[in-house]
Order: C-alpha cells, then structure tokens, then sequence
C-alpha cells in the first residue's frame, strides 16, 4: 500500500484519479486551492472526512 499526494484534487484529472486510488488500496492525501470551493465528493468518501 502506498500513501499518495494528489495536488489540484478538486480539478477534473485530481478528482477522478482520487476516486481510483482508494480502490486500489493506497491512502490518499490531497490539496485543494480553498476549503470554501473544495468538493462535497472529497469530504464524503468514507473514512476521508474531515482530513
């Protein structure tokens, strides 16, 4: 399992590769521009939110 940054996770290439990881079993860690546009999808995913 490996931990992997994503920047840009709210953008079209970040969100759709996040949304692959996790299947694959690697964690995830990433960064959004601002938290006011970052998307619900990041936060809903289970056992990501808040981080």
């Amino acid at each position: 399992m490996a931990h992997v940054l994503i920047t840009g996770g709210t953008g079209f290439l970040g969100s759709h590769t996040i949304a692959q990881l996790p299947t694959a079993e690697h964690t995830v860690t990433t960064t959004v521009r601002s938290l006011a546009r970052r998307s619900d999808d990041l936060c809903s995913r289970p056992g990501q939110a808040g981080q």
